[in-house]
Parts: structure tokens; sequence; C-alpha cells
């Protein structure tokens, strides 16, 4: 009953909680880990530099990255869309065979010619000759990206996506729920996302991470400090969605395959339920712990009296009943859970 209480409850803050057993461990939770774009930020980037190679234009750079981001979901090329059609590029170039490359960037083909927009470290580019600017980017916290056509460099594109206006708010609210510790894992330069982290009051940041790597991070953390809720939206996130204790998808912008990989989906686009996820869950074990005390302490009384020939057997039935109505209406008491009903006491884990 408590279970089914607090799954409902959850869902009156557009919470989605895909069973019982997620309730448990989130009660358990004392880190969580956070990917960056799109969720602790707008993930609505806008394109701030473009600086394209020499012998190429802004407007063919624009084009071409255009081209092909078109053909992608994720939040930065849709940035580089808007951008390039503020710029006047009205039309793009026939793109075939497009895929994404997972933690990396994205490639297709124009006629025969490979045109890739991806991450600098991936791109095959002597470091040397864009590492001083990427760090200067980064630093300043703008995400690089570099556009090659046919293996050659042919521009810089670089993006600042602001943090959500809740997500301080959120990351304060979390900790008072009882988690202790807040990582932010990120595909992004590790400036970029240390100086997100560091804006939002989270513990570490650990950027330039692929999505397999984002993977081994989420089990080093539960190795380290036990039970790890992993909050994501984007594909990228799926495998570490699925790999942590319990997934969290932001449900409004998330793709379809990080809300299938996740455990728990928040349907609003925003992080302000977040906490109430961890408040229900702790509120939930505290009564289902309430209620096996109280069942075996019942039983521990009823059975011996009865066997003494204290009470009769009807009588014995009669206590019995009247104890699992009791223990059913403790168990509906969470559907009154939330940030007004829940003290102090009860969000503290070191309580329970």
């Amino acid at each position: 009953v408590a279970f089914a209480a607090g799954i409902s409850a959850a869902g009156r803050h557009g919470i989605l909680i895909k069973g019982g057993r997620y309730l448990e461990v989130l009660a358990r939770v004392r880190t969580v880990a956070f990917d960056k774009t799109g969720t602790l930020t707008r993930g609505r980037p806008e394109v701030v530099v473009v600086e394209p190679a020499r012998g190429t234009s802004e407007w063919e750079l624009l084009w071409k990255a255009a081209s092909l981001e078109v053909h992608s979901e994720h939040p930065l090329a849709a940035a580089v869309v808007r951008y390039a059609q503020s710029k006047g590029v009205a039309s793009f170039q026939e793109v075939t065979r497009f895929r994404a490359l997972p933690g990396a960037g994205v490639q297709g083909y124009v006629d025969r010619e490979c045109l890739q927009v991806i991450q600098p470290e991936a791109g095959g580019v002597p470091f040397g000759e864009l590492g001083g600017r990427l760090a200067e980017l980064a630093a300043a916290g703008v995400t690089s990206a570099i556009v090659l056509s046919g293996g050659r460099f042919v521009g810089l594109l670089g993006f600042r996506d602001e943090p959500r206006p809740e997500a301080s708010t959120a990351t304060r609210r979390i900790r008072e729920a009882g988690v202790s510790r807040l990582v932010v894992l990120s595909g992004d330069r590790p400036l970029v996302a240390e100086g997100v982290a560091r804006s939002l009051g989270v513990d570490d940041a650990r950027g330039g991470l692929r999505p397999e790597e984002k993977v081994d991070a989420v089990r080093a953390l539960s190795a380290e400090s036990g039970p790890v809720a992993m909050v994501g939206d984007g594909i990228n996130d799926a495998p570490a969605l699925a790999a942590a204790d319990v997934g969290i998808a932001m449900g409004a912008l998330g793709s379809d395959a990080s809300i299938e990989a996740a455990d728990v989906a928040l349907m609003a686009d925003s992080l302000e339920g977040l906490d109430e996820a961890f408040l229900i869950g702790r509120r939930v074990r505290k009564i289902v712990l309430q209620n096996v005390v109280f069942s075996i302490v019942v039983l521990a009384v009823l059975i011996p009296v009865a066997l003494a020939g204290v009470i009769t057997i009807t009588m014995t039935v009669v206590a019995h009943e009247a104890a699992e109505l009791l223990a059913v209406a403790n168990g509906l008491r969470i559907l009154r859970a939330g940030r007004r009903h829940t003290s102090k006491a009860e969000a503290n884990p070191a309580l329970l």
C-alpha cells in the first residue's frame, strides 16, 4: 500500500516512477550525478563564435554545418540551424548516410565527400593548431565544435548554454532532501563542465566523457558511496541512466532512448520536482518500516494471548484485522507527501 501510494503521490508532483523498488532505491541514494547540457543548462545553446578556416567564408561554413545538423535532434544542432538561418542560409545541401557519433558529433555525406561536425578531440586535427584558442573558449564557458569536409578543417563553432534558472535552487533542495554529493558528468570540455558546476554549487565535475566513460564513472561513484542516481535527457545519457542504481530522465525534452532507459521520469521540463522524488522515497521507506515493526509486534502479542486463552479466536481475528486496517491507513498517509508535508526529520537519512 505504501509503495502504491508513494507512486501515486509522485505522479501528482509530475514524477513518473516505473516501480516500487525504485522508490526504495531513491530512499537510499546519497550521490546524484547530472548530465550538463539540457539537464543543468537550458538545453538551448546559442552560437557565439564562428571562425572559418582560411579560404572558407562564414556563409560556406554555416551552410555546410547546418546542412548536416538539420538532421540531428541535439540542442547544439538546433543552435547551428537557427544561427545559419538568421545569417541568410535559406537552403541546405542534401546529406546522405547521416549518423550520430556517440559522444563525438555527427557525420554524413554530400555526394561522396564526408562532412562532420564533431568535438575537437575527435577530429584528427593537430591539437596544437587549435589548442590555445580552444582553451581560451573553454575558460569563458564556450563549448567548441569543429567542421570537417572531406577530412579538411573548414571552421570552428562555439556555443554557450546558460544554466537553467531553477538549477541552483534545485541542487540546494536536493541536498536538503538528504543527498550529500552532487557530480556533473559531461561530454563537454572539462573547463566548461567545471564552470557550470561551480556556478550551481555542485561538488565535482568530470568533463570530456564519452557515453561509455559516463557508465564507468557512474559505476565508480556507486562503488565509492552506495546507490547513485543519474539525471540526464539525451541519447548519449541512456547508457549511464541504465547503469545507475536509479536513472532519472527529463521527460519533456528527453529523448526516447533516455526515457526508455530511465527508472524515473520528470514529466515537466524542470528540475524543481526532483527533490520531491527523494523526499517521497524516504517517507515511503519510513512508513514501510513502521508497518513491518507494527505488524510483528501485533502478532507477537496476539498469538501468545490467543493460545493462552486470554481472548477468544474471534477477538483475535478482529484485533488482527483492525491492526491491518491501521497499517493500510498508515501507508495511505504518503498520499499527502510533499515538501509541505515532509518534516526535516523524515527527510534526514540519519533518522531513518
